[in-house]
This record gives structure tokens, sequence and C-alpha cells, in this order.
């Protein structure tokens, strides 16, 4: 069969559109070059268009004539996903030609850059949530859930919100990020921003235009920014001698909290369920198996993208831009300005994490069960025992009165001794249950409480022996450390005991 046509491919696209396929969510006026509709102003602005500036390095125009073929060769239209190690073939998407549409020059403190700026209301919903949630997050709901004290002054009116597009993941003069989007609030609207390099010999002006508009932000929002879009902008401002504007400003890193909330950093998955009687209780798909902005934003904003590319093909686009062939770049900008979208409405999810609620009062989108284990591990790294005990009573009742998992009723049992309340029969229930590997530390809690709270010397010395036996029989798994802070519990113990009269 031979290849499509454009002439057959818009009457296709045309077809599908009329029974129904859903228009692409990118349809900002002066970009919707991508929709069938708006086919021919596409067209137009492609035979008008000028060729990429010209002033890039000779070495990199003469690497540039190999690069970027590889995604369009008949090779790569073959591979399936996953086949042989090779990447996917790149998707059957709508080409443009030329410079994308809608982009403006402007001209900075280091020469002439390109970016194409995109305004919509910040009433627009962005998935199920309005863009402007974001802008009444603050500081006080931020900072309990990110472990930054940077983040207690956080305004989310006056935060900008980061996403790039570069040609790798390796950091250094090898890679280009020749995308960069930041989003702001202004006024009634949500301002897009996304600087373009029409050409590496605007590097330069570009990356100083971001600093400044960075700079004099309030904030930052990222998603894995503190540990890639960060670094790759400052390696970059570094070669060309502009200073970095992230030192000091507050860096919201959306990636991190959403993780512990969600996903299994947060923990929910080492709660096993028990073998005891009444504990078959299956905690496992209570959270997500991946922390991808693409997981956050469907399963807690609820944005199903249409005909998204994936940031994968972004580097072949603008190899094929620059070496003046057909290209996806049009797919590109409305993945990356998505990216930017989300970040917002994540932000604002984020605050409303711990009260559990949207702003219009319906329930928050996400898995509870996880998101509440996950804020009770935040509430004991900062050694808040009260709302720690607080939220596990709050797991207990989720699980809908059933017996909690073993690994989970121990930590219930010890958050509720930390915060000062009678915890003797929880540990008693743990223990009188099957033995496994864990009995051998309840039994020296339960030492420490008959020691300390009942002072009853004879039997909290019975509990460490009865610890040392267990340990015994489940050898390494107890541990070096706890066998000889058991030993000396022990010890001390048969010392206060011969001194007794």
């Amino acid at each position: 069969m031979g290849a499509e046509s454009f002439s057959e491919r818009l009457r296709r696209l045309r077809r599908e559109q009329a029974k129904g396929s859903p228009a692409l969510p990118y349809e900002v006026p002066e970009l919707s070059g991508l929709t069938p509709e708006n086919r021919n102003e596409c067209e137009a602005h492609n035979r008008e268009a000028k060729p990429p500036p010209s002033g890039m390095p000779v070495w990199l125009r003469h690497k540039l004539k190999g690069i970027g073929e590889v995604g369009t060769s008949e090779r790569a239209r073959q591979v399936s996903d996953g086949v042989n190690g090779l990447p996917p073939a790149r998707p059957d998407l709508p080409l443009c030609t030329g410079i994308p549409a809608g982009i403006e020059e402007f001209t900075g403190d280091r020469g002439v850059f390109a970016a194409r700026i995109v305004r919509r209301p910040k009433s627009d919903l962005h998935g199920d949530w309005p863009l402007e949630w974001a802008e009444d997050i603050r500081g006080e709901s931020i900072a309990p859930l990110v472990r930054d004290a940077d983040l207690g002054d956080f305004d989310g009116a006056r935060a900008v919100y980061l996403d790039i597009e570069t040609t790798g993941l390796g950091g250094g003069v090898g890679t280009w990020p020749f995308m960069v989007a930041l989003g702001r609030f202004d006024g009634d609207d949500f301002e897009l921003w996304q600087g373009f390099l029409r050409d590496p010999g605007e590097e330069a002006a570009l990356l100083a235009e971001v600093s400044r508009r960075i700079g004099n932000a309030a904030a930052l929002v990222s998603f894995f920014g503190k540990s890639f879009d960060r670094h790759r902008l400052e390696d970059k401002m570094r070669l060309h001698r502009i200073e970095p504007p992230f030192d000091g400003l507050p860096h919201l890193d959306l990636y991190h909290p959403l993780n512990r909330l969600y996903c299994r950093r947060g923990g929910w998955d080492q709660f096993s369920p028990g073998r005891g009687p009444g504990e078959a209780v299956p905690l496992n798909g209570q959270g997500y198996a991946n922390g991808k902005l693409s997981t956050m934003e469907r399963e807690l904003c609820g944005l199903k993208r249409a005909d998204d590319l994936s940031g994968a093909f972004a580097p072949e686009a603008w190899f094929d831009y620059l070496g003046s062939r057909p290209h996806l770049l049009e797919h590109v900008f409305r993945h990356n300005a998505d990216d930017v979208w989300s970040l917002a409405t994540l932000t604002a999810h984020l605050g409303r994490a711990a009260l559990g609620t949207r702003p219009d009062g319906a329930a928050l989108e996400g898995p509870l069960l996880a998101k509440l284990i996950g804020l009770a591990k935040l509430a004991r790294d900062r050694s808040d025992r009260n709302e720690e005990a607080r939220l596990l009573v709050e797991v207990e009742r989720q699980l809908g009165g059933a017996s909690l998992p073993r690994k989970l009723a121990l930590w219930f049992a010890d958050a509720h001794r930390l915060a000062g309340s009678d915890s003797f029969e929880l540990y008693e229930q743990l223990v009188s249950s099957d033995e496994d590997f864990l009995t051998a530390r309840i039994e020296v809690e339960l030492a420490k409480l008959l020691e300390h709270k009942r002072h009853d010397l004879n039997a909290a010395l019975e509990a460490c022996e009865r610890a040392r036996a267990v340990a015994v029989r489940h050898g390494p798994r107890a541990g070096t450390r706890f066998s000889k802070e058991l030993d000396a519990r022990a010890a001390r113990l048969s010392r206060k005991l011969r001194s007794v009269p």
C-alpha cells in the first residue's frame, strides 16, 4: 500500500471529525493549524514560512544533515513498540513545515529571541479543574507536605510555572533546551509564554529572558524540575555567563509531594495483609504504580489528552525543523502547554490535599487510603504525634472496621504510644496473633510499657526473653543491632531486679 498523500490524509481527518472525533484541545486561534477545520490556514502559513535562521555553528549544521532523518526513515516507521529494544515509530500526526505559527520575535539584553504567547481566561477548565484555583494556594497548606521551609510564604498567584523541552536527558553543552515555557497569572488571564529556539545562535538571548522572567517571580513551580529542568537551564546559563535565577527562589517541585501522597514513595504498598483471622485486607491498588505527570493529571485533575505527542519525540521534531524537513513542532507546543496548565491545576490539588475537598466542596480526587498513609508519614517525620495518630485512626475507619494488616497495626500502636495514649492492649493483641519477625519488636515495646508504665520489672524481663527467642527463630531479619539493644535492655532489667530489696 502506497504512502498516504496529504490530500488523502486531510480527507480522512475530516471524515473522522465528522464522525464525532474530539477536536484537539490546543485550539487557541493563532495555533489552530493542527485542526482539520483550519488546515487551509496552516497550509497558507507553510507556503509563506521562511526557512530556519542560518546563524547556527557550521559544525552543528553539518551534523544536522543526518539527525532527524532517522525519525522519518522507513526503518523507524516500521518499528513497533519495544521491538529489538528500539524506540517506537513516530505517531501518524499531521506535519507542518517551516517556522511554527504564532511565533513572535523580541529583542532582549542579549539579542533577538522568539516566543509564542498564549493567553486564556484563568476561569478555563483544564481537565476538571479551573486554572484559577491555583491562585488561592498559600504556603500554610503547602509547607507541611513538601519538607521545605522556604515554601512557607508560597503564593500561587505570584508563582511562575515552568516546563522545558530538551534534546536529551543529559546535562552540559550537548543538550539544547529548545523550548522553555513559563506560565503565570495576569489579571483575569493565565499567560503562557513559550520561548522557542529558532536557531541555536539565539540561545543566549532566549535564556537571558528566561532568567529575567523567573527572577521576577515570587516562587517557581515544576514537575521533577529540581532534578531536571533547573539543572539543564543552569548549565546553559552559566555557559553564556547568565546569572541563574534559582538560588533563594522558593521552588515547589510537585513530583515529590504528589509521590509521597499517592505513589509507593508514600509507603502504602509496604503494609501487606496479615495472615491471621480477619486480616485479609488488600492494600495493593490503593495508590498509583507510577508518579508520572500524565498519571497525576489524569487521575487527580481529570485531564484526558487527545492525540498527545510523547515528549520522547520532541527532539526529533526540533531537529526536523532545523533540517528544513516536515515536523511535529505544533504538537510539541501543545504537549508543552498542557504540561504547564497541569502544573497549575496540580498545585491547586496539592493545596487541598490535607482538607480533602475541592474548592467547590466536592470530594478531592485520588486514592484516599494512600493519601492518608502518606499524610501520616509526613506527620511522623515532623514529629506531630497527635496528627499522626489521628490520621491512622482515619485509616482504620476507611478500612471499614476490618483488622489492620499487621505492619500497619504496629505503626498504629506506635503512634498512639508516642502521642501519650494507653497502647498496652494494642501491643498485646499483636503479640497474641501469629508469630513473625515483627513479634520480637512488639515484645520489646511491651517490655518498655511494663517497665515504665506498669512498673512490673519481672514481666518486662519475661517480655525481653520472649523477644530474644523470637529473634533467634527468625534469624537475620531481626538484625544484629536489635539483638545487641535487646541484650542490653535485659541485662539492665536484671540488675534492677537484683537491687530490689
